[in-house]
């Protein structure tokens, strides 16, 4: 009986742990423990995604690393670009301050801003959301922007744009 016993712990102590996964329909990414998604339908607005996040069971992403921007640009990213979880938390400490925060929480210390973003406010309107770009002309892909968290008060031409979401993988 102890040597059954032996065994069996023996044999469990020795299994492969489990893979690791992301729910049907979401994208693991291949630098991190993070499934991203980017629903079907589009947003006006960083508060919309975070609707449409929750919703499919996530949060607005927040990307982590150059090599995740590179992934999320290549394999992810619309002909217009995403929605970011990323915004402006501290007006007060000047445009290219206050990045800190993620709709999950605080922010990775990564990013990819275009020369010269973030920048003060465009034509009265606020910009404390980020956009990650994808510019049919080439100029900003994967390059972040600070825009305004609802898009539909600038034009209708930039009434709406997916929302990269993000969950951690499920074991």
């Amino acid at each position: 009986m102890m040597r059954t016993l032996r065994v069996i712990v023996t044999v469990l102590f020795f299994l492969p742990a489990a893979a690791t996964a992301c729910p049907v329909g979401w994208t693991p990414s291949p630098v991190s423990t993070t499934c991203f998604l980017v629903p079907p339908e589009r947003s006006t607005s960083l508060f919309r995604c975070v609707d449409l996040c929750g919703e499919h069971g996530g949060t607005p992403a927040c990307i982590g690393s150059a090599e995740e921007n590179d992934y999320v640009t290549a394999e992810l990213a619309a002909t217009d670009g995403l929605w970011l979880g990323l915004y402006q938390n501290d007006k007060g400490l000047g445009p290219a301050k206050g990045w800190g925060r993620c709709v999950a929480g605080d922010a990775p210390n990564y990013s990819h801003w275009q020369e010269g973003q973030p920048d003060e406010d465009f034509a009265g309107y606020q910009q404390h959301c980020a956009f990650l770009a994808l510019f049919e002309s080439g100029s900003g892909n994967g390059q972040w922007y600070n825009t305004a968290c609802n898009s539909s008060t600038y034009s209708a031409s930039q009434a709406s744009f997916p929302c990269l979401c993000a969950r951690g993988n499920a074991s």
